[in-house]
This record gives structure tokens, sequence and C-alpha cells, in this order.
């Protein structure tokens, strides 16, 4: 073939074939190739035919004749792009109805291969692949009513990669443009779930801050991210710890409500302790309560020694020296002799004092200060 095409390109340099006829000659050659089927062979010759040729006749000819090989070789992107020129060019002398059909054709054939590609891409799991693939899909194939399948696959690989807030606006999206698809109901279900999806990581976030403001003692910030987070059982507690060390006056009813919200969480006894704390001045009673059931039930040693104190707090708030000391020395035998808190010592100390126990408060005040120097006796309060 390569040695058929140099001579004719000698003979048309000598003047022995015109130009003209070289454009008919490779024509007819390439209509020949396509009537024995040698596809590839007459695509070559047909596009050698539309690299030079002006003659619109043979412009024509060459265009659908390669548009149609093309076809037949399974090359349809190729043999669209023919058709479209075809059908640009040449709007009056081309069959636009048996040309457009073509093209039609081409384009389903190409929407088609990329659905398939699309769900390979899908079950494989490569969902920015599909994302990129689905965009495609929308933009080169809108006629297709398969954009509502691909639309709500684009949705649903976002919800997969956790991608929440896309995957919102493409479920309301596809909701809003097909109302009534059958995959509507779904569709539906699946927004609301993204909705708490972001609800969740959202509350999730204001409670990080919310506990970095507490860990770093920033109490005032910490009382209002917990303030802003999802109620629960933990920014609950926190919150009324938040209000009790900032001395806040809500700190009472902030432990109360919890009591009552959460009366089996593991804080229970912890904020029946802290709430006794507040109450006592005001109610003892309701304190000494909580204070007894803390010491009974409570397996934590601090909390049984927090829960001791108070008791003896309220006995001596009502000179009653007696109970006080019963109460300290429970707390006392919660520890190791060199391990008893100086508060617990320097108490029965001043309660030994109260009762005329000078010796013994002396002892109690020197074992205090042996064990912690920095204890000074217990003075009316």
């Amino acid at each position: 073939m390569k040695l058929f095409w140099t001579g004719l390109a000698a003979a048309v340099l000598a003047g022995g074939i015109s130009a003209a006829e070289n454009e008919r000659e490779v024509y007819e050659q390439a209509v020949a190739a396509f009537k024995a089927k040698e596809f590839p062979q007459a695509i070559e010759s047909f596009s050698s035919v539309l690299s030079g040729t002006t003659n619109r006749v043979l412009r024509q000819g060459a265009l659908l004749s390669r548009g149609n090989a093309y076809y037949v070789e399974q090359d349809y992107a190729a043999a669209m792009k023919d058709y479209e020129t075809l059908l640009a060019e040449f709007p009056q002398e081309t069959d636009t109805d048996h040309c457009t059909r073509l093209r039609q054709r081409c384009r389903v054939y190409l929407a088609n291969a990329s659905l398939r590609k699309l769900d390979t891409t899908w079950k494989r799991g490569d969902y920015a692949e599909v994302e990129k693939l689905g965009e495609q899909f929308l933009k080169n194939w809108a006629e297709f009513e398969q954009c509502a399948e691909v639309e709500y696959q684009l949705a649903q690989s976002m919800l997969v990669q956790r991608q929440y807030e896309e995957a919102v606006r493409r479920y309301a999206a596809f909701i809003e443009k097909y109302p009534e698809h059958a995959k509507r109901p779904v569709a539906e279900q699946m927004l609301g779930e993204c909705h708490l999806f972001l609800a969740a990581r959202k509350a999730e976030l204001q409670e990080s801050e919310a506990y970095e403001d507490w860990q770093k003692g920033r109490y005032l910030e910490a009382i209002e991210g917990f303030r802003k987070c999802a109620a629960n059982e933990t920014t609950a507690w926190f919150l009324a710890e938040s209000l009790r060390l900032t001395r806040d006056p809500g700190a009472q009813q902030a432990y109360a409500d919890f009591l009552k919200q959460y009366p089996q969480s593991v804080y229970t006894l912890e904020a029946l302790l802290r709430q006794a704390d507040l109450v006592r001045e005001t109610d003892p009673r309701v304190a000494a309560s909580a204070y007894r059931r803390v010491s009974k039930e409570s397996a934590d040693r601090a909390l049984q020694t927090q829960a001791h104190l108070g008791l003896a707090h309220c006995s001596i708030e009502n000179e009653d020296w007696r109970e006080a000391e019963l109460a300290l020395l429970k707390a006392e035998l919660l520890y190791p002799r060199s391990e008893v808190p100086a508060e617990v010592l320097s108490r029965l100390s001043y309660v030994a004092a109260k009762q005329g126990k000078t010796d013994l408060a002396a002892r109690y005040l020197k074992r205090a200060q042996t064990l912690h120097v920095e204890v000074q006796p217990v003075t009316e309060e």
C-alpha cells in the first residue's frame, strides 16, 4: 500500500494525475475497502480524503462513510463525531433523520458503556472515581432517564464516604428533581439519617470543645459549651460540676435535675454528695441523709471520706460532738494509720477539744502535723 501512495504522489508531482483525480482515486479505494468490509483500511482512506479535499461532495460522502465504518467497528465516539460534523456542515444535503438516528444510537451505546463502567467502579468501592464518572455521565448524557439512578448513586457514594453535607445536598436535589421516582422514599429516609449524623457530629464537636475548656479550667466557657451540647448524662454532669466550681447558684438545681433524670448513673453518688455539700447550710437534715447514703453505698474511699466529713460537719453545726466524733472515726478507719487525711485528723482534734479531751486533741493534732506539716489547728467555724 505504501508503494501505491508513493507512486501516486510521484505521478501527481509529475503532472500525470491531477489533484482532483487523486482525491477521487483515493475516495474510490476507500469505498472499495468499505464494501469489502475492510473497515480499518476504509477509515484510513476516508481520513486521507477528509484531510485535504475541498470538494463538498467527496467530503460529505467521506464523513458519512467513515462514520459508518467507525460505527461497525464499535468506535461509537468517533462515529458520533462524524455524524455531528455531517449534520452541522451539510444540513440540507444530508438525510438528517437517518443521520440523527445513527448519532442517537451512538449516544445510547456510549451512555450504556458509561453506566457499566460506573457500576463496576461502584462495586470496586472506588467512590471518588464514582463521583467523577457520575458527574461526567450527568454532563454528557443528560437526556437519558438513567440520570436519576446516577444522581441517587452519587448521593449514596457521599453517604458511604461520610460526606454528610454533600449527601444531604444530593439527596435533597434528587427528591426535588424526581418526586415520582420509586427510590424517593428511600432517599427521604437517607436524607433524615444524614441530618442525624450531622447533628451528632455537631454535638460531638461541641462536647469536645466544652471538655477542653473544662480540662483547662475555663469553667465559664465550659458552662456555655455544655449548655449548647445535646443533653446526655455526661454533659449534664459536667455542666453541674462547672456551675459548682464557679459558685453559680444554679449548681444545686443542676445536681437535682441530674439525679432526677439519671438516677442510675455512675455519677449518682457523687452528685448526691455535691448536692449535700450545697444544701447542708440551709437543710442539714436532707444533707445528712444524702451523706449517709453515700457512706453506705459507695465503694470509693474518697467519696466515703467526704461523706463522713459531711456528716461530721452537720453534727458540729448542731454541736453534737459525739456524733461528729463517730463520723470522723469511721473516716479514719478507711485508711492505714500513716495515710489518714489531714482534714480528718484535724477535725478529730477539734471535736475532742470541744468535749474537753485536751490530751486526745493534742495527740490528733500532733499526728496530723507529723503526717502533714502544713496542718494548723481547726478553729471555731
